[in-house]
């Protein structure tokens, strides 16, 4: 396994093609003809609120940086609109949504680099689901290095991906998510419909994933709105063999 910044891409040519096999398909309870289903694919995995629920983390532990961040704001209602998003949205489209200044949000994230984090988190209950799916997984995920790095080592999945790619919010050089797709994409013996992108949010992975022509499947709560960007949507991965397989 291989850790990636945006800015330092791996090669990804000349892999084994995989062949979709499960562990223990008894435990899924899956269809016969949905099972052992030769498929050439690559699955390319979101983090946050795909393979752990970020609303589990103790929040505590950001609220020096937050606190600092919520001078900015003339009003307390103001600021308390832009934190409420800063749980659910990457920090960029916070900065966007609520008209902060780049000085306040690179203030704000250097705060985040300075904290050393110990986490308490676990995967969803799924995901030994999705990881018993026998092809190749790449992980890609948004935000501060230091912080991604922890949450990953704490949920204890860093094996179960072939690479692991950060998009670093920090970094000068980004070429975001749809860069890092692009390039994995490129350096690749697989065909852009080979890959599949899976991901929580429409307006990040899911399409960037659209707009590279790969195939998306969207992560949602029961409540959500599906993303017009989503060729398929699922709300936990017990969906996504069948998915794989109909493919």
């Amino acid at each position: 396994m291989n850790t990636h910044h945006s800015s330092s891409l791996g090669d990804l040519s000349g892999k084994n093609k995989s062949t979709l096999r499960l562990v223990n398909q008894k435990s899924l309870n899956l269809p016969h003809h949905f099972r052992l289903i030769p498929l050439d694919y690559i699955l390319i995995v979101d983090l946050d609120n795909t393979l752990f629920d970020t609303s589990s983390m103790d929040r505590s532990i950001f609220m020096p940086a937050i606190e600092q961040m919520r001078k900015y704001f003339k009003t307390q209602e103001l600021a308390d609109r832009a934190i409420r998003d800063i749980w659910t949205y990457p920090i960029d489209e916070v900065s966007r949504r609520h008209n902060i200044p780049d000085e306040i949000i690179e203030d704000f994230l250097r705060n985040l680099e300075s904290e050393n984090y110990t986490l308490d988190i676990k995967p969803f209950a799924d995901y030994k689901t999705l990881n018993e799916l026998d092809v190749e997984k790449i992980l890609v995920t948004t935000g501060i290095e230091s912080l991604q790095r922890a949450k990953i080592s704490e949920l204890g999945i860093t094996d179960d991906f072939t690479d692991i790619y950060i998009d670093k919010v920090t970094d000068t050089h980004r070429i975001y998510k749809k860069g890092i797709f692009s390039k994995i994409v490129q350096e690749s013996t697989y065909k852009s419909h080979q890959f599949w992108i899976i991901g929580d949010n429409g307006n990040a992975e899911i399409k960037a994933g659209r707009e590279l022509g790969l195939k998306t499947i969207q992560r949602k709560k029961p409540d959500q709105t599906a993303s017009e960007y989503a060729d398929f949507t699922l709300h936990t991965f017990h969906e996504l063999h069948p998915i794989l397989a109909s493919q």
